[in-house]
């Protein structure tokens, strides 16, 4: 309601500006000539500006996204302060150069922000949801096809004044515009993996691996950018400040995926290690004294016959582990933990043993982010690195409430 009446007051205001400057200088020339030179008149259009902008904004946000969630205002809130505030500094570099066009370039910047990280958080929403109807895919479609084109088309722009005007405050907003189609052509590389893989039922097991990939040409395309983007100011400018905090978030994501990724060689290799393949004679003993682990009369798999006598491995390791890891400090505890579950559990899925399962495995799952959250309070769901063509990946990652029912 605030809005709407601080609205309606600007777009008065503005309209009255124009009235007495038509009523006042009757001629189309001194009209302009005291509208861009009137201090007043200077700031009644701008906000005016501003405001339309703003409904602008929110008929896109209507058509293509709805209704906001909680979440996603709260997020746009933060950013919105953090991005502004970024921006400003950046733009004391260029003070000399500052002007009507500058300005004009900064609100389109901080608008087309707003609607990535919109995307970033619906398209985050979707993968977390069961039903989505298919209007909703083709509103997010059309909307990230329209942000890729629009920051393309301000990309080429910024570099050909760039190249007819030499280095100015252009190369702060072509960097900028890049590292917007950089983003937003990865959220649709990842949306694509989303759906591909709900159309597979959830069983495509290469999706975390293309996923990992995809985030890391992802970071090291970034890091480029920011690296070259750095070089440039550094050596026409100085040295810009705005943008060391970006570029060592960068460099610590793309330290981070890749410790992950050797993390995961590691788990699998010790996954091999502690559960080899039994020998022909524990086949057919487990044959005969355990029946009901057989998935079929004739499995056409090797696999379905393994697996039963690796998870009868397991469960001995795990019940000895667990009484363990009671005596360990919280964080030794946390790994130790962890690690456990993610060798036991899929050995458990193959050999569907659902009552074992629901008794002794989840409720340590349930210890395990309960335990988790105590050390990170601001986490209520369990941190999964990668862990790409592994079960684990995907029951690590349920909430509590799905582990109690």
């Amino acid at each position: 309601m605030k809005f709407w009446l601080y609205s309606s007051a600007s777009l008065a205001a503005c309209a009255g500006l124009l009235w007495y400057t038509y009523v006042t200088r009757q001629q189309f020339y001194p009209s302009v000539i005291y509208l861009v030179t009137s201090k007043v008149s200077v700031l009644v259009l701008g906000n005016a500006g501003l405001v339309l902008t703003t409904l602008f904004g929110r008929l896109l946000k209507s058509f293509f996204l709805g209704t906001l969630r909680d979440a996603e205002v709260e997020l746009l809130h933060e950013n919105v302060r953090y991005a502004v505030t970024e921006t400003c500094l950046a733009l004391t570099i260029f003070r000399e150069e500052i002007s009507f066009h500058v300005m004009v370039l900064f609100t389109a910047l901080v608008f087309l922000k707003i609607f990535h990280w919109l995307s970033q958080a619906r398209i985050e929403f979707i993968e977390q949801t069961d039903v989505i109807s298919r209007l909703t895919h083709v509103r997010l479609v059309g909307l990230m096809a329209m942000l890729a084109a629009v920051d393309t088309g301000f990309v080429v722009w910024c570099t050909l004044k760039v190249m007819e005007s030499g280095p100015s405050v252009f190369i702060l907003f072509g960097f900028e515009f890049l590292i917007l189609l950089v983003t937003i052509v990865a959220m649709f590389l990842r949306y694509v993996l989303y759906v591909v893989d709900s159309r597979m039922d959830g069983a495509w097991t290469n999706k975390f691996t293309y996923l990992f990939y995809l985030e890391l040409v992802s970071e090291v395309t970034k890091l480029v950018v920011y690296l070259v983007f750095f070089m440039l100011i550094f050596t026409y400018y100085g040295m810009p400040l705005h943008i060391v905090r970006d570029l060592w978030i960068s460099i610590k994501n793309l330290q981070r995926r890749i410790a992950s990724y050797f993390r995961y060689r590691k788990i699998t290799a010790h996954l091999n290690e502690r559960f080899p393949n039994p020998t022909e004679e524990e086949l057919q003993e487990t044959d005969r004294t355990d029946s009901k682990h057989a998935r079929r009369a004739d499995p056409p798999f090797r696999q379905d016959r393994v697996a039963p006598l690796q998870f009868q491995r397991g469960r001995r390791l795990v019940q000895q582990d667990l009484h363990q890891i009671t005596t360990m400090p919280p964080k030794r505890q946390l790994r130790y933990l962890r690690l456990t579950l993610s060798l036991v559990l899929p050995l458990a899925l193959l050999a569907s043993d659902l009552e074992w399962l629901l008794d002794e495995l989840f409720p340590q799952l349930i210890q395990l982010e309960l335990l988790q959250a105590m050390l990170k309070p601001r986490h209520h769901q369990f941190q999964v690195e990668f862990l790409p063509q592994h079960p684990v990946t995907r029951l690590l990652a349920i909430p509590t409430r799905t582990c109690r029912q």
